[in-house]
This record gives C-alpha cells, sequence and structure tokens, in this order.
C-alpha cells in the first residue's frame, strides 16, 4: 500500500464518502491507510462529521490538518508537517453568484516543498447528470461543470500565470467524453498550459478506475505547464490506489468501512537533473514555440567559434545533434521520431557549455 517516497512530491486526492461513514471504524481505516501511503498532501472531498475528521488529524502524529468547518460535505487536507511548510490556505469563489458551477467552494493550498512553492486546488463538483452538456440549460448538471472548470482556468491565469499549479479533486464528470459533452474542454483545448496527468488512466481498462460502482473515472488530478518537466521525469507517476485489495472482503468491504471512492496519487520528481539544475547567465538558448509540436526555432547569442546544440531526454542519454553555423543566433529544428515529453537542451561552443534549457514536445 505504500505510495510516497523521498524522490517525490506525492499527492493524493480522495473521496472519502460520508466521512465517517462506519464511524470509529472508518477513522480507524482511514488512519492506518494514511500512516501506511505516506503521501506528503492528501486532498480530502465529502468531509461530513467535522469533529471526526478533526480527531482523525489529532491521531495522525506526522500530519497536521485543514478543513473547511461549514460546508456541506465539505473540503480538506492532510499534510505531513515534517515535509510542508504552509504558506497560505484559503477558499475562492465563494459568493451566491458562484454556488451553481461550485456547490462547495475550492479549497486553495499554498505550499513550499524542498524550497518550491506549489498551489494545490481542492474541489468537488457538481455530480450526476444524463451525460449531455445542455449549454442553454443553466441547471443542467454537464453546463454547471463546464462553467466550473472556464472560471477555475480563469482563475489560474489570474492569480497563478508562471506558478506551479496542481489542481485535484472529484470533479464528477470523464476525460474521454466526446467532445461537444466534454465538461474539460477549457483544459483539454489548451495542452500547451495544461496537462490531466490521468489522462492515461481514464482511456484505460474500466479496473483501474477511481469509481468502480458505476463504474466510471472521476477523480483527476490536472497540472500546469511549469510541472511538463517535473513530470515527464521517469520517476514521476499518476495511479489510482486500490486499497480494497489491503481488504479480505475486497472493494465490498472497503466500499462498507471506509468510500466508495478509490484515491488517486500523483509521484512528482521534484530535482532536476544535475547538469540542467540552471541556466548560464551567458548565452541563453531558447526555442520558440515551447511547448511544440513538431517544428522549432532554437535562439541564442551569436556563436563565435565551432558550436553546437545537443538535445537530451530525460534520462540524460543524447538524442539529437544540430551543429550551427558561424555566428547564427537562430537554428530550425524538426522533431522525427522523438517521443512526446520533456527535453533538456546545450549549447556547446568552443567544447564549453554556454548555456542550458530545456523543450517541451506535444503529441
Amino acid at each position: 500500500m505504500h505510495f510516497g517516497t523521498d524522490e517525490t512530491l506525492d499527492i493524493i486526492t480522495w473521496n472519502i464518502e460520508w466521512f465517517p461513514k462506519e464511524g470509529q471504524t472508518t477513522i480507524t481505516n482511514v488512519k492506518n491507510i494514511i500512516k501506511a501511503l505516506d503521501a506528503e498532501i492528501i486532498a480530502i472531498q465529502e468531509i461530513d462529521v467535522k469533529s471526526s475528521f478533526q480527531q482523525l488529524i489529532d491521531e495522525l502524529e506526522d500530519y497536521d490538518g485543514y478543513y473547511l468547518n461549514d460546508e456541506y460535505q465539505s473540503l480538506g487536507y492532510l499534510y505531513k508537517k515534517s515535509n510542508i511548510q504552509i504558506i497560505d490556505q484559503y477558499e475562492i469563489y465563494t459568493s451566491q453568484t458562484y454556488w451553481s458551477p461550485f456547490p462547495r467552494s475550492p479549497l486553495v493550498l499554498e505550499i513550499k516543498h524542498q524550497n518550491k512553492n506549489y498551489i494545490i486546488i481542492n474541489n468537488h463538483l457538481k455530480c450526476c447528470g444524463d451525460g449531455s452538456l445542455d449549454p442553454y440549460d443553466n441547471g443542467d448538471e454537464e453546463s454547471r461543470r463546464l462553467l466550473a472548470c472556464n472560471l477555475l482556468d480563469e482563475y489560474i491565469r489570474d492569480h497563478f500565470d508562471d506558478q506551479r499549479v496542481i489542481l485535484v479533486g472529484d470533479l464528477n464528470d470523464e476525460l474521454t467524453d466526446r467532445m461537444l459533452d466534454n465538461v474539460f474542454t477549457p483544459f483539454i483545448n489548451n495542452s500547451n498550459e495544461y496537462r490531466f496527468a490521468d489522462m492515461e488512466i481514464a482511456e484505460s481498462s474500466s479496473s483501474d478506475w477511481s469509481y468502480p460502482n458505476w463504474p466510471s473515472h472521476l477523480d483527476h488530478i490536472l497540472i500546469t505547464n511549469e510541472l511538463f518537466e517535473s513530470y515527464g521525469q521517469e520517476i514521476s507517476n499518476t495511479e489510482v490506489i486500490k486499497l480494497e485489495e489491503h481488504f479480505y472482503g475486497g472493494f465490498n468491504e472497503y466500499d462498507q468501512k471506509v468510500s466508495d471512492h478509490r484515491p488517486v496519487g500523483l509521484q512528482l520528481k521534484t530535482e532536476a537533473l544535475g547538469i540542467f539544475e540552471s541556466e548560464t547567465p551567458i548565452g541563453k538558448l531558447i526555442c520558440s514555440p515551447n511547448p511544440t509540436g513538431q517544428q522549432t526555432i532554437f535562439n541564442y547569442t551569436a556563436v563565435q567559434a565551432p558550436a553546437y546544440i545537443l538535445l537530451y531526454n530525460s534520462k540524460g542519454q543524447v538524442i539529437d545533434q544540430m551543429h550551427l553555423p558561424l555566428h547564427s543566433t537562430s537554428t530550425y529544428w524538426s522533431r522525427s521520431h522523438q517521443k512526446a515529453g520533456v527535453y533538456y537542451t546545450q549549447l556547446i561552443e568552443n567544447g564549453q557549455i554556454i548555456s542550458s534549457g530545456k523543450c517541451v514536445l506535444l503529441d
């Protein structure tokens, strides 16, 4: 059941249905699960009895927590005290104007982990619906979720530009719906800015989905492009954690004693590759556009000696080399066999590393 690692920032989103649905039995089970998972942050949905959640916090020696005390099916967080520094915690979209798209106001946690700042936005969007999006019906469940996604996109752009943002929660809809009915189009249609880290899960077998009772995959993790580099590294991972495998009665017992949702976890590598930890101030190497699909242009300070650009994959292996004309300030590069992901670049001039950078390749 262990999930957290020393090399990653580990974040879990978990709808713990009507916590605690079986009273003390649920509290004890959840406490033991969280200790075993050993993640830095757990974003919780559906806290019903606030005093029971406070009891859970008090019994977890390595964790502290935060939750909304006046919300129906409240949102909350658990976070490991030794690894996480809390900068701020607050709600957004709280006024009556936003009650339709947000039956529960999104809960923001601003943290510092290994000297890097992160923004986590916990959500529990409107449930249910018929699977069809009706843009002319303000009460349509899919339309309400689409509006929520548009507002979240707007908030991230306006308030968290160029910051590491992770949006999580029970978003109550499928990533794989056709575009006409897909409530996540504000994110999916902007792959330069956003990526669902759990998209492969949504596209995989139903046995791996987060909500087996339907079955469907409703619990999601979205990252912004400031995290594409970290997520592109081999150790990073997203998975549905099948807690029922640790109950004698399987999913039925887990459902009865804990929740009808499985948690979804993100492991995000926090350390850059050593030779690319920083860019040198001279001859800064920039590719544009970035991210890119098939083609990009590398720009740099005019080279005065034999020079070339090396392109590395996340394992540090050279996968391409571009020789540069003398006195040039840019060169064109066309992708061939390289897969989508984060790649690293170095400008070598007269045998010396002049600058380093990165380039994100999209599908």
